[in-house]
């Protein structure tokens, strides 16, 4: 050993390491030589928590699939934990486009049972409304069944028929009370209407019952036209026809098919193309005569005397008159049709009067000082449609050579006498809806069971030896 470290000798411990630390340097000189210097980067895996959710082959796909970089230098920032999803170079384009505009756009979108302004808005359920008319009695007085699949299994309905001469224009009313007050013509019309080659030959258009359901779960029903000389034409070509099964009749199919539609309606109506109609009024009563008793309830507490009493159930009856000229449209002829239809019906089981009034409605002012609100007859009057047309043609202001200082003048609403079209139609669907609804059954019905009920009632009708026996005294 040696002592001269003071002197800059060194000791044989110390020889020893530093030949190890040259050795050490000489070495990792010789690796870095060999290796190449690789730029450090960081990279991060796929990460999602459905991705214990995926299957087997989702989970080595996700495994397969490249890796994300993050940062591309040690010392960077190190990016927050995000989810990514593995896909395509080109489907990363269109899945940040698609995630900035669902962003944008959900930002905008309410929660669900909020509308836009903050009201609270109650989910609606998808209508079973019915888009077109469908037939319930066929041609041949057969019950259709194909109908039942547009109802329900819930009591808040209402029923209304219709029943009238040829050409009065009942496919008309009751299509406008299908689309809400609004009239259509041709195609786009609930229920057919005539057209001119029909006219022409003096045709009718519906056979047997049609019917259809609105949103507001109204069903209407529309019919073949009664007493219809037309109808007695079909009748005799269908002698020979083994699958008619009705009689040859006119004035017997027009009262089955009147007491079938006093039976099943809550509301009926009796269209007219004139104020009044002694024939239509003589007809209605017979229809009430040999219209089917209402099934007497199943109360074995209820006396027989209860239930004979309270076996006729009967329909609200709106008479309405169709195609007036506008001079009918005053208060005095109005209050004058009430008194002719209130004197043909005094003695009617009918509800007739006090259900169905003009004098709520607003229409016709200083009327309610000529009719007596006790005694007022459901009636209802429409104008001429072919009138309401060429009027507006008369007062098309591009047909009219008139001077500037004039516009306001004749922007106001022309005067004609009466109420505008549409406000007549606006007016009857409220009060049609408004009508207080009588039971049709001492049961209570949902739409599906009014639906046997009617089938029943159909079946009844055709066999009635009442009614057959009736027919053949009145016809001879």
């Amino acid at each position: 050993m040696s002592f001269k470290n003071d002197f800059g000798w060194k000791s044989s411990s110390s020889r020893r390491n530093s030949q190890e630390e040259k050795r050490e340097e000489k070495s990792s000189v010789s690796l870095a030589q060999l290796v190449p210097p690789i730029k450090p980067m960081i990279l991060m895996k796929p990460h999602s928590k459905s991705s214990s959710q995926h299957s087997q082959g989702d989970s080595t796909a996700a495994v397969s699939g490249a890796w994300h970089e993050i940062s591309s230098s040690p010392t960077a920032p190190i990016a927050p934990k995000l989810s990514f999803s593995i896909c395509n170079s080109s489907e990363k384009k269109n899945s940040t486009k698609t995630t900035d505009t669902k962003a944008k756009n959900s930002s905008k979108i309410p929660p669900s049972g909020i509308s836009s302004s903050g009201e609270s808005v109650s989910p609606k359920s998808p209508s079973s409304a019915t888009q077109t008319s469908m037939k319930m009695i066929d041609s041949s007085f057969h019950w259709v069944e194909a109908g039942i699949d547009s109802l329900q299994d819930q009591s808040d309905f209402l029923v209304v028929g219709v029943i009238g001469l040829q050409g009065v224009g009942k496919s008309t009313i009751m299509s406008m009370l299908a689309n809400n007050g609004k009239f259509l013509e041709g195609k786009n019309a609930m229920f057919r209407e005539q057209t001119t080659e029909h006219k022409e030959r003096a045709a009718h258009m519906t056979n047997g019952v049609d019917f259809t359901v609105t949103p507001e779960r109204m069903i209407l029903l529309d019919t073949q036209p009664i007493l219809s000389g037309s109808v007695l034409e079909q009748l005799i070509q269908d002698r020979k026809n083994a699958d008619f099964s009705g009689n040859p009749s006119i004035q017997m199919q027009s009262l089955q098919l009147a007491t079938f539609i006093l039976t099943v309606c809550h509301v009926v109506i009796v269209v007219q193309d004139y104020f009044t109609d002694t024939n239509v009024y003589s007809f209605l009563k017979k229809a009430e005569m040999v219209k089917p008793p209402t099934p007497a309830p199943h109360d074995s507490n209820s006396s027989s005397s209860d239930r004979d009493r309270s076996t006729q159930l009967q329909p609200v009856v709106v008479f309405v008159h169709n195609k007036l000229e506008a001079s009918m449209f005053s208060t005095r002829n109005i209050c004058n049709m009430n008194s002719i239809i209130a004197a043909h019906t005094q003695y009617s089981g009918m509800h007739t009067t006090n259900h169905f009034s003009l004098l709520r409605s607003g229409l016709y002012p200083g009327l309610s000082t000529l009719v007596p609100p006790n005694n007022e007859a459901n009636q209802f009057i429409f104008p001429h449609f072919t009138d309401v047309e060429s009027e507006m043609e008369k007062l098309d202001l591009k047909k009219v050579v008139y001077d500037q200082s004039d516009q306001h003048f004749l922007a106001l609403p022309p005067y004609s006498g009466r109420p505008s079209l549409d406000h007549l139609a606006q007016t009857f669907v409220k009060m049609v809806l408004s009508v207080p609804k009588h039971n049709i059954t001492h049961q209570l019905l949902t739409e599906k069971s009014w639906f046997h009920y009617a089938a029943r009632s159909w079946e009844g009708i055709k066999k009635s030896t009442g009614l057959t026996e009736f027919s053949r005294l009145i016809t001879n």
